[in-house]
């Protein structure tokens, strides 16, 4: 435990963020029904309904999770206050926040940031805190993951209120977008719908980087309103970081370019079109030798087997055209199959989408009931559809073969081709499935 006692504090109002928090309308509405009952509370009380006392806020990383946060403390006219677990803390510093807030004698929500850090001991300090509130205080809990805040924290009566802060949604994005470029000139081609269609899987700080790295390229281009080459720029060095000043030789070049041929033509073989393939590229950028990038369509909330199997597919693809071309491999794929095994026994072990291992999910199971044995079946059953599917792009790249490599002389010859061309390209040639 961190002996140095981290301070509570009074989450300042900034009235900045009621705009700044765009999209994020489910949770937001959610957390309203909560704070009702500090601001209403003789709409509940006539009806003698039990007052929440816990709220759980959970999102992974940057998704907006302080954000909201402030945009409730700046919407609503009560106090905050909150501790930071993560930055150190001891007993006494979240016994004296709980005081504080007592000492308030009015209503006020208190924040627990890290809330799945807090070691056992501390848990109980916490239940003995929020089991002896009145109806003036509410808790929430902020974490990146449910399962990884203790289950005494969750039971009836204490943090049994669950937010969930997911990706935003296609509407959410552009409500984001929109907010951070409402003080900059952008061209007339530049359309935010299709921006926010492109960015699937963006949090909101990643947006919020996005149009100020298309802001820095205007500055760097000479230019007074931020172009579509701008964002196209912006979210190559989100997705692959900066270029790398390195010579690549021509065999290094012809084996990056197949390999990501190899990703365009199995992407167009399983989803029968290139909407969904923004660029590929044999130009050094961040940790890439070449790259593939995809975006575009809706954004999912949740993904079919022939879905997730053909993302696999698409994947393995690049090792398989090695393997074809060359007769060799490289450690390009590494990456690639690193995402494909992850995929795969996600799909086994929490998704129940194998029919040979069966309808099973260990999420909520801890791993000293669920027993290593399983875990070892689930390693050995995806090795063989790993297997199984790699036969399959080896299918796909060798019915297409011609496509294939027009698409790899295209790259060694342009270095990087975008959707239009490939589509153009696509389309001299009878793609089989």
């Amino acid at each position: 435990m961190n002996g140095n006692k981290e301070k509570t504090y009074l989450i300042h109002k900034d009235f900045v963020y009621i705009k700044r928090c765009a999209g994020y309308d489910d949770s937001k509405h959610l957390f309203n029904r909560v704070i009702n009952f500090l601001i209403n509370p003789s709409e509940y009380l006539n009806m003698e309904i039990r007052f929440p006392k816990g709220v759980l806020l959970v999102g992974e990383p940057n998704i907006g999770k302080t954000t909201l946060i402030k945009y409730l403390n700046a919407f609503y006219s009560i106090p905050f206050l909150g501790i930071d677990i993560s930055r150190g803390y001891d007993r006494s510093s979240i016994v004296d926040m709980f005081e504080e807030a007592k000492k308030l004698q009015k209503e006020c929500v208190v924040i627990i940031d890290g809330i799945d850090l807090l070691e056992e001991e501390d848990v109980d300090v916490v239940i003995d805190e929020i089991e002896n509130l009145g109806n003036k205080i509410i808790v929430v809990g902020v974490a990146e993951s449910e399962f990884m805040v203790s289950p005494y924290l969750k039971k009836f009566g204490r943090f049994d209120k669950i937010v969930e802060l997911k990706l935003p949604s296609t509407q959410d994005r552009f409500d984001i977008l929109k907010y951070y470029v409402s003080n900059k000139n952008i061209d007339n081609d530049v359309y935010l719908d299709r921006i926010a269609l492109e960015t699937i899987g963006f949090n909101a700080a990643e947006l919020e980087n996005l149009v100020n790295e298309a802001s820095i390229s205007a500055v760097n281009n000479k230019r007074r309103s931020i172009s579509l080459e701008d964002f196209n720029t912006a979210f190559r060095i989100i997705k692959t970081g900066g270029k790398k000043n390195i010579t690549l030789s021509k065999e290094s070049e012809q084996i990056i370019a197949f390999h990501e041929a190899g990703h365009v033509v199995a992407k167009l073989v399983t989803d029968g079109s290139a909407d969904d393939i923004k660029e590929a590229s044999i130009i050094p950028r961040g940790e890439m030798l070449g790259y593939t990038l995809y975006g575009g369509g809706e954004t999912k909330y949740f993904s079919t087997y022939d879905e997730a199997k053909n993302i696999v597919i698409c994947r393995l693809a690049g090792r398989v055209a090695e393997k074809i071309k060359f007769n060799k491999i490289s450690t390009l794929p590494e990456d690639d199959l690193a995402e494909s095994s992850e995929l795969v026994i996600t799909m086994l072990l929490t998704r129940g989408m194998d029919e040979k291992f069966g309808p099973i999910s260990l999420k909520n199971i801890p791993c000293d009931l669920s027993g290593k044995k399983i875990f070892d079946d689930a390693l050995v059953r995806t090795k063989e559809i790993l297997i199984e599917w790699e036969k399959e792009a080896t299918k796909i790249l060798e019915n297409n073969k011609e496509l294939w490599e027009r698409i790899a002389i295209a790259l060694l010859e342009e270095k990087i081709i975008y959707r239009e061309e490939i589509k153009k390209i696509a389309a001299n040639y009878n793609i089989v499935v």
